[in-house]
């Protein structure tokens, strides 16, 4: 069953979500079990990861706030009890009112799964959907969501239901004047353990069964199940509530309003002193007085403490967490493969990290309580800070005001130290792992643990000492060693000390970690595997060429007999196989907002000109525009040696609408850093809205300010600021730069800096010698940027058309013939578009049939040429399998076939060969024709320029050109003005290197 779009888009609007998060629910609805076919199972599955950790924690957070808020308990045993329950009963709830199950992708292999595992999914399917409901519109949403199905759910009575049996008696009896007829169906089980297996008929037509221990409790559970599934409980609700007993106890304990608090005077005290520090300007004093109590001082007065506050904001700091890591290092985390989830949030919120912000702002002086008389554990410094941030949500009661100040007094912490945990991967993964990993890499070493007691039994201190050694060979070299009260623990420090001494630093190392990463280079070369997920490959995956490069220059410089290594073209292949694994563009993201727009663009019809200028229409390509820019590549990556350009050059070359841009001083600048410059201006024109100035100042030879001046809030935001950023960095990767940003209350400032050395070292050599191969390897990512910008344009022009249609009513019928053609391209265009992006997407381990491809290809295409076309079929084919799609393979002959036949236009000769060159492992295929050729200027252009020879886009010569390229073909043309044209192609033959 398919996903309907409509059922996703009507959901995202009964659910008031932002038209971008219809992508993102669309995924929530999709099960594992569809991903097989589908092109982009990775990517999908990453975000299906991400998704069910926000919405895991937004359902956990929403539920402890209704035990705790609504109602009112005082135990944290109660609350775990009652949790389960509650969660259940949110997720049925949640089922049964959006029809989730009927609305999800699910393929063929779900039906075989037992039970447990669709309960399993049931919960995934929920936690998923929150987490789009989270990302599409705000945590307050899912709060009112749950609240309302917990409230809603009819198990809040069914299954509270005493008797049953004679619940449904009185039923029947009433709606049918008929009683139940039970049967027992079966008896599984030796005699001490039977189960019966009981079914119930209600009217002799609706019947359900169930099964228990005994013959009464099977009949008891196919009565209730009957009682649900009939819906009967809707039909007399009277009979079932008198059954029925209240689900959830009524807590004796007060709720958490404000009036309702008693914390100590004192306390209140130390609140006031405090909130100024914490700059909260919604925080309630008794509320956070409360955070701050940790016992009663005086028996006598019973004053609440923080256990509430402390675990709700806990289950709220949870949700902000899983917000600002999916929003901010999602796809690197996609890409590094480094840790899960879960990982991240352990390393990020544990107590050690609490305990130092708990002493920087100097908590202690504020506590309240007898435990103030000593020195409070981590454990209890994190209790305080939790409860503050319970503090202060129910101080305003919104999740977005909490998540804001959160950000914003934590955020910049948090990103650098995310950034830290990413670069690092052994503070994330088991330690012990990732060394093993890293052993097996060299296929030589491998790795021992010595681990021995000191102390007296009940003081036990293990220490642990790692060692390796060549396999096969007896000596042994150190490697780090760790202590801890446990072995365990002792070991995996231990293990996280020798990484971290392996790892290229310029001092400190030893000669072993040579011998490692030499023989890890040597046998992931060997043997074509990826490098392990450390160092250098790990942020080239991730993107990040400055980080890859230090990792580089270190690794060359703590080990220079490496260079020669790490200089072979096969480390250089290695080098780029292993980083373009991932993908940072969000080519599936791009490709649904491309085709949805083609199909909406040509819906309106040209008559109605203000749905050209609409809400919907303008929020669609300002999505568009911010999306294609983040394919925008550099025209060429840096290159060695650095040029450099005269910085006054900059207002010459730029081209701006909007933006009022002054240039500071003249002074020479790397062309890398001049480049990424003018692209970040070239950006921010197109977003502004209204006149914006920028000055742009070279404070030195390799850094630059660019400050955006005075901005209105309505014309141009610092989170616009952010998204070009963000856009732009791909175009950093290659371009060795990097860029940060300040806000203030009257600028913006955006820093790019160029990180990259001014001098030539074989180190760098070979990095850029990486950069371009890497580079290479995405040329048809700018040929999509290409098409989109080319696209782009006909939609304004679209609107443009409109505008004066409307402006100049005598001339309006030739601007609607404008418009109305315009849309024809497009709709003939959406084809060839989509398959330009299965090109992007696709996997290059894909191959086919080459005897089957062709009879389809011949059926297809050949038999339904023009009659003035004189068909030569030339080929020597037989069964085999060459190393390409087979869709992609078709559509590489029928472009080439339908460019052949549209250059002969009053007919002539067409032919087609295809063979084997089996000494080459390779497999070439030509298309002549005799038409009117191709101009030799024209040729050089043919497979990258958007617009062809003929009408149109040109899309076809540069979706084969893709395609062959993808699968590590070439393809070439000879053409002579009128004696026609011979197109090449070549491609690999399976297993082909």
């Amino acid at each position: 069953m398919q996903i309907h779009v409509n059922t996703v888009k009507d959901l995202s609007k009964e659910l008031n979500l932002a038209e971008s998060s219809v992508h993102v629910l669309s995924v929530a609805l999709t099960h594992e079990s569809a991903l097989i076919a589908r092109l982009d199972a990775s990517v999908v599955k990453a975000l299906l990861i991400s998704l069910g950790a926000v919405g895991r924690s937004a359902l956990d957070a929403a539920v402890i706030e209704w035990c705790l808020v609504d109602e009112g308990f005082s135990d944290q045993n109660q609350v775990d009890i009652q949790r389960p329950a509650l969660t259940k009963r949110a997720v049925d709830g949640l089922l049964s009112r959006f029809d989730l199950v009927s609305a999800t992708d699910i393929g063929p292999g779900f039906a075989k799964t037992n039970f447990a595992d669709q309960q399993a999914f049931r919960f995934n399917l929920v936690s998923r959907f929150l987490g789009a409901v989270v990302l599409g519109s705000s945590f307050d949403a899912v709060r009112s969501l749950v609240k309302t199905a917990v409230r809603a759910s009819h198990e809040e009575i069914s299954s509270s239901i005493r008797q049953p049996k004679s619940c449904l008696q009185e039923i029947t009896q009433r709606l049918f004047n008929a009683a139940p007829v039970y049967e027992l169906v079966s008896t599984t089980g030796p005699d001490h353990d039977k189960v019966f297996l009981c079914r119930v008929t209600i009217a002799r037509a609706r019947s359900a069964e169930g099964s228990g221990r005994s013959l009464s409790a099977a009949q008891n559970q196919a009565a209730l199940t009957i009682i649900l599934t009939a819906r009967l409980f809707q039909q007399a609700p009277d009979i079932v509530q008198k059954y029925s007993s209240t689900l959830i106890a009524k807590s004796k304990g007060r709720g958490m309003g404000s009036a309702t608090l008693n914390p100590a005077p004192a306390a209140i005290r130390f609140a006031d002193k405090l909130r100024p520090i914490l700059d909260c300007q919604f925080m309630d004093s008794r509320h956070l007085a409360v955070a701050l109590s940790l016992s009663n001082k005086d028996a006598s007065n019973q004053y609440d403490t923080h256990f509430r506050h402390k675990m709700l904001g806990s289950a709220l700091e949870s949700v902000a967490f899983q917000l600002y890591a999916y929003r901010n290092v999602r796809h690197e985390l996609i890409a590094s493969e480094v840790a899960v989830w879960a990982h991240i949030e352990a390393a990020v919120r544990s107590p050690v990290n609490y305990a130092e912000l708990y002493d920087q702002i100097e908590l202690e002086k504020y506590i309240y309580g007898s435990q103030t008389e000593q020195h409070l554990s981590v454990d209890r410094k994190a209790d305080v800070i939790k409860a503050i941030s319970g503090a202060a949500f129910l101080s305003v009661g919104e999740f977005k005001k909490l998540f804001e100040w959160m950000e914003r007094k934590v955020g910049s912490w948090l990103a650098t130290y995310l950034s830290d945990l990413l670069t690092h991967p052994w503070k994330l993964q088991e330690p012990k792992a990732l060394l093993q990993e890293l052993m097996q890499a060299t296929a030589r070493f491998e790795v021992q643990y010595s681990t021995h007691v000191t102390g007296p039994a009940h003081e036990a201190v293990f220490q642990s000492v790692v060692t390796c050694n060549r396999i096969g060979e007896a000596s042994k070299s150190y490697l780090g060693k760790g202590q801890a009260s446990l072995k365990g623990t002792a070991e995996k420090y231990a293990a996280r000390n020798s990484v971290i001494g392996l790892v290229p630093r310029e001092k400190g190392n030893f000669a072993i970690a040579s011998a490692i990463w030499k023989s890890c280079i040597e046998n992931a070369i060997a043997r074509k595997i990826s490098l392990p997920r450390i160092g250098l490959t790990l942020h080239l995956r991730m993107f990040k060429s400055v980080r890859a490069y230090a990792e580089l220059k270190a690794l060359t410089s703590a080990f220079p007999e490496l260079l020669p290594t790490l200089a072979s073209p096969e480390f250089l292949s290695l080098a780029i196989r292993s980083a373009s694994q991932a993908n940072p563009f969000p080519i599936h993201l791009i490709r649904e907002l491309t085709l949805r727009g083609i199909d909406y663009w040509t819906s309106i019809k040209p008559e109605d000109t203000a749905n050209f200028s609409s809400q919907e229409s303008t929020g669609w390509l300002d999505s568009f525009l911010r999306l294609s820019n983040r394919l925008k590549l550099p025209s060429a990556p840096a290159s060695w040696p650095i040029s450099e350009v005269d910085s006054a050059d900059l207002t010459k070359l730029l081209r701006m609408n909007r933006l009022k841009v002054r240039v500071g001083k003249s002074v020479p600048i790397p062309s890398s850093l001049f480049a990424h410059t003018a692209a970040l201006l070239e950006s921010l024109d197109e977003v502004a809205q209204s006149s914006v100035d920028v000055s742009v100042q070279f404070t030195t030879r390799n850094e630059v300010q660019v400050t955006v001046i005075a901005v209105p809030a309505t014309h141009f935001t610092s989170l616009q600021c952010a998204e070009l950023i963000s856009a732009l960095d791909v175009q950093a990767f290659f371009l060795g730069t990097e860029v940060s940003m300040q806000e203030t209350s009257d600028n913006i400032l955006i820093c790019p800096k160029s990180v990259f050395p001014t001098s030539s070292t074989p180190c760098t050599e070979v990095f850029f010698s990486i950069l371009r191969g890497m580079y290479d390897n995405l040329r048809e990512i700018q040929s999509l940027y290409r098409i989109l910008h080319d696209l782009k344009n006909q939609m304004i022009a679209l609107r443009s058309y409109a505008r004066s249609a409307s402006e100049d009513q005598g001339m309006k019928y030739q601007y609607f013939a404008r418009m109305d053609g315009l849309q024809r391209e497009l709709r003939d265009r959406k084809q060839a578009l989509t398959a330009f992006f299965r090109t992007v997407e696709e996997d290059r381990g894909a191959s086919c049939d080459l005897f089957k491809t062709f009879q389809e290809f011949a059926s297809r295409e050949l038999y339904s040429l023009p009659e003035n076309i004189q068909l030569r079929l030339d080929t020597s084919i037989e069964p085999g399998r060459v190393q390409a799609d087979a869709d992609h393979l078709l559509s590489v002959l029928t472009n080439l076939t339908r460019n052949g036949v549209e250059a002969m236009a009053h007919g002539g000769d067409l032919s087609i060969s295809a063979i084997y060159l089996r000494n080459d492992r390779q497999f070439l295929i030509q298309v002549t024709d005799t038409g009117t050729g191709i101009p030799e200027d024209k040729v050089k252009g043919l497979f990258t320029n958007l617009r062809s020879t003929k009408k149109g886009m040109g899309l076809g010569l540069a979706t084969v050109n893709n395609i062959v390229s993808h699968y590590g073909g070439k393809v070439d043309v000879e053409s002579r003005i009128g004696r026609g044209s011979k197109f090449t192609v070549v491609l690999p033959l399976e297993g082909a290197s």
